[in-house]
């Protein structure tokens, strides 16, 4: 029963997902931003807040996401409102996925044991 209630949340968060991963993708090819991918996304209760996690193919450009922060949240969600797809737009945040990292040390772990 709980999982239908959550049905709409987690759809508002599907599409906000999809569209900022479509308007970042985009982004990144204009302005020779380091190549990134999107894992997951967080929406708060409220929609209040949506919590960004991205994966970069290297290691270096990770202190990119500072910069994501600081310089294009405004932007994105400026670029969300052109859309006219969402009648409120929560607050933009950007995180990098260390749970990836993680997991990628395991596997490396568990193949050495193997």
């Amino acid at each position: 029963m709980s999982s239908n209630s959550n049905f709409p949340h987690q759809r508002l968060q599907t599409l906000y997902e999809r569209e900022i991963s479509f308007i970042l993708k985009k982004f990144r090819k204009e302005n020779e931003f380091p190549s990134f991918s999107i894992t997951y996304s967080i929406l708060s209760a409220k929609a209040e807040n949506l919590k960004i996690y991205l994966l970069f193919a290297k290691q270096e450009e990770q202190k990119k996401i500072s910069l994501l922060n600081k310089q294009f949240s405004f932007w994105l969600k400026s670029q969300l409102a052109k859309t006219k797809k969402f009648s409120r737009l929560p607050k933009i945040t950007f995180a990098l996925d260390e749970e990836w990292e993680q997991f990628t040390k395991l596997k490396k772990i568990i193949q050495e044991i193997d």
